[in-house]
């Protein structure tokens, strides 16, 4: 009897036995019922449910991490020293040109420096004054405008390539030195204006008829 008993009772154990297994792991188990794409497993090798759909950690795992865009063509960003060597070398190409515009500022105006009599009365006549009547003080200005022009130059010049030799920002000193040269050339101007005060009223104009 208790055999047929045990034998009658083996459907019902079957039944109550689990689906796939006893003994199957939660990964055997995902896999059997055609889940173990919704899960993955953590740092300690657990399988971990997958977030459920349209949830933003769902949204988050499906989409790709996003990749840097290639470089463009022809477009290879410069490293830190290259950047920095194409900026000292424009820096020397700007310094050199205005240096080289100061340069021919100096030697073409010295002809009309050292004239600086026949430069005044020209000035004068289209301002309507009288001539210019201190030549001796005009050619002993016109002289010193032209040392004075060269000096200032001589010593952008210098300036100029040290900062150059250093490694240092250079084309500003050609430009303070271009700034240095006008202030001397309009101070120079005005005192020898100024000791022709009398010169510089207008001429008086012939009786008509």
């Amino acid at each position: 009897m208790s055999e047929q008993r045990s034998e009658g009772n083996e459907p019902d154990d079957a039944a109550r036995r689990p689906e796939f297994g006893a003994f199957a792991t939660p990964d055997e188990q995902a896999r059997r019922r055609g889940t173990a794409d919704q899960h993955e497993k953590d740092a300690g090798g657990h399988a971990r449910p997958t977030p459920p759909a349209g949830s933003k950690s769902a949204w988050r795992a499906a989409t790709p991490a996003k990749q840097p865009a290639p470089p463009l063509s022809g477009m290879v960003p410069l490293a830190p020293n290259e950047r920095s060597e194409r900026n000292r070398r424009a820096d020397r190409f700007v310094a050199y040109v205005l240096l080289a515009l100061g340069f021919l500022n100096v030697v073409s105006s010295a002809p009309a420096y050292l004239a600086l009599q026949s430069t005044l009365n020209m000035a004068y006549e289209q301002l309507g004054a009288g001539p210019f009547d201190n030549p001796e003080l005009a050619s002993a200005m016109g002289v010193a405008i032209v040392i004075v022009q060269a000096v200032i130059w001589v010593a952008t010049f210098a300036l100029t390539l040290t900062r150059i030799r250093a490694g240092r920002l250079a084309w500003w000193v050609p430009v303070v030195g271009a700034f240095v040269a006008f202030i001397a050339l309009a101070v120079m101007l005005t005192v020898v204006m100024a000791t022709d005060v009398p010169s510089m009223t207008p001429a008086p104009s012939p009786p008509a008829g």
